[in-house]
């Protein structure tokens, strides 16, 4: 999800705050990564293994959220 469709879920009132600052989290770590000259998960340490599996976790709770709270009120 890029930064405008964030901004509009976030305005429709469908994501808090807290909820996009997640999605954002993630999507800035994941692309900090692919800055570095491509995903090289298998060469990360394992706290940051960690850190952003936990991040895509969470991430993923966000988007499932917003689907329950957009088709099933």
């Amino acid at each position: 999800m890029n930064l405008e469709k964030l901004r509009l879920q976030r305005k429709l009132g469908y994501l808090s705050g807290k909820e996009a600052g997640i999605i954002q989290q993630f999507k800035d770590e994941r692309d900090s990564l692919f800055h570095m000259g491509g995903l090289l998960f298998p060469n990360l340490s394992d706290p940051d293994k960690n850190r952003l599996v936990d991040l895509a976790i969470a991430s993923a709770d966000v988007a499932h959220a917003l689907f329950d709270r957009l088709f099933n009120p």
